[in-house]
C-alpha cells in the first residue's frame, strides 16, 4: 500500500479493494454493488488461512495488505448478485455460482470421495487428490487447497501438485 503512489490515499478514503480476478468480475457485473469471492479463489491467494477459513491477519500484516480491503468470501453456490441492467446486455440474470477453474473440474467430474484424483495437462501440469473434509499441512511440493464448499456439502479439500510447462 505504501509502495505505489496514491494507494494509501485510496485506502484512507475507503475506496481501495484488493481482489481476486473473479471478485473484480462480480464487482463489474453487479454494477459495483458486490465485491466477493468464493473459498476456492480466496484459498489460492496465499493470504487465506485454510484451517481458520478466513484471511490471515498475520499474512496481511506482514505484506502490508489492509485487511478491510479484501473481498467477502462465500460458498461457491452462493447468490453473488444480479447482472446490472446498466450494462445494457439485455438481461439481468442472477449470479449464483463462482468457483476457480481447477476446482470447478472436480465438481464437473463428480470427484466427491476421498482419494478421487484428477490430472490436468495444459499450460501447467496439475494433479489433485481429494483428501476429504480436513486439510493437511504442506509436504514438499504438495500443497493443500480447498476443493470446494457448497451449501449442501461440507468443505472438501485437495492436495495439489503442479508444475509450469517448459518450452
Amino acid at each position: 500500500v505504501d509502495e505505489v503512489p496514491g494507494v494509501r490515499e485510496l485506502h484512507r478514503r475507503n475506496v481501495l479493494q484488493l481482489v481476486t480476478l473473479d471478485a473484480w468480475l462480480i464487482h463489474k457485473l453487479t454494477g459495483g454493488y458486490q465485491v466477493s469471492t468464493d473459498y476456492t479463489s480466496a484459498g489460492a491467494t496465499g493470504y487465506f488461512d485454510l484451517w481458520q477459513l478466513k484471511f490471515c491477519p498475520i499474512q496481511t500484516y506482514t505484506f502490508s495488505v489492509p485487511y478491510d480491503t479484501l473481498p467477502e468470501v462465500r460458498v461457491s453456490d452462493a447468490f453473488y448478485g444480479r447482472v446490472a441492467s446498466s450494462l445494457n446486455l439485455g438481461f439481468s440474470s442472477p449470479i449464483t455460482g463462482l468457483i476457480a477453474d481447477q476446482q470447478a473440474s472436480l465438481l464437473g467430474n463428480q470427484l466427491f470421495s476421498t482419494t478421487d484424483m484428477k490430472l490436468t495437462l495444459g499450460t501447467v501440469f496439475s494433479a489433485q487428490i481429494v483428501t476429504g473434509t480436513y486439510t493437511h499441512p504442506t509436504a514438499g511440493a504438495i500443497f493443500p487447497q480447498i476443493g470446494y464448499k457448497l451449501y449442501s456439502k461440507d468443505f472438501s479439500y485437495v492436495a495439489e501438485a503442479s508444475s509450469m510447462a517448459r518450452p
